[in-house]
């Protein structure tokens, strides 16, 4: 099973794809917890629980998507992290990019359902089986559309912190590098299933814990983002890479706000 986006290079059709696919709420509808053991139970029957996870298809709300647009995640500059936003996708080349997070759209057929630049991880030693038996379970049991399988990174963060920013895209920070209370908000845990020998490893964005920005301009560019998470005292300043603290120390300044809170949990 070539699994495009991941054992081979993505085509300008798999993007078109994409786009038909990418539809979901705002709001996950949670598995149950013995569909997530079960679950947990295939991935280390494979023995895939670090190179794989799960991840509730959802998106941001008031994301303005159009029906040519793909999600794609690019990695942050100033700290770890990435940034998720709509982007057309004629104005990407699919040889520079993989799929990060796939959705089944058929009884084993993968859609990529968000992009990130560069190289695929390579998954050549994983049992072609474990894509099909996590297919049939999806399948089976009615969750393709709530469960997407995420490919996961030797250096990603143990815990990871979701922020929205509505019209803006979707931000995912490590937690070790924000302040608190953000730090403590563990959304997304490596360990959040743990039963008898089972420590299995996924993405959960949950919605309760989801911070959110309301901004009613648009974050052009990397040094806005890094801005807005600096001058609102978010993120850990001695983590910011020195260069990118200089620029931000100098360019702060209050930011406009939205009437109402600028932070705010859902």
């Amino acid at each position: 099973m070539a699994i495009p986006g991941l054992h081979i290079l993505p085509s300008m059709n798999d993007l078109e794809r994409s786009c038909l696919y990418i539809t979901a709420p705002s709001r996950p509808e949670y598995a149950t917890g013995s569909e997530l053991f079960d679950l947990a139970c295939i991935f280390h029957q494979f023995g895939v629980q670090n190179l794989f996870g799960l991840h509730y298809l959802t998106l941001p709300d008031n994301l303005l998507m159009n029906p040519d647009d793909i999600l794609l995640g690019k990695p942050l500059t100033a700290f770890p992290g990435f940034w998720t936003r709509a982007v057309p996708r004629s104005a990407v080349n699919p040889a520079d990019l993989h799929g990060h997070i796939f959705r089944l759209i058929g009884r084993y057929s993968w859609s990529i359902w968000e992009y990130r630049e560069g190289p695929a991880v390579d998954v050549g030693g994983v049992d072609p089986a474990f894509f099909i038996a996590v297919a049939e379970y999806l399948d089976d049991h009615g969750l393709n559309a709530r469960l997407g399988l995420r490919v996961r990174r030797q250096d990603d963060p143990e815990f990871w912190v979701d922020f929205c920013l509505m019209l803006n895209g979707n931000v995912r920070i490590g937690s070790e590098y924000l302040l608190e209370p953000y730090s403590t908000d563990r959304i997304c845990s490596s360990a959040v299933v743990k039963d008898c020998e089972y420590d299995f490893q996924w993405c959960e964005s949950r919605d309760e814990g989801t911070r959110r920005i309301s901004r009613d301009v648009d974050l052009v560019d990397q040094p806005q983002l890094a801005l807005l998470f600096w001058s609102h005292d978010i993120i850990r300043k001695e983590r910011v890479r020195s260069d990118w603290a200089r620029f931000l120390f100098q360019s702060c300044r209050p930011l406009e706000t939205t009437p109402g809170e600028y932070l705010h949990s859902t």
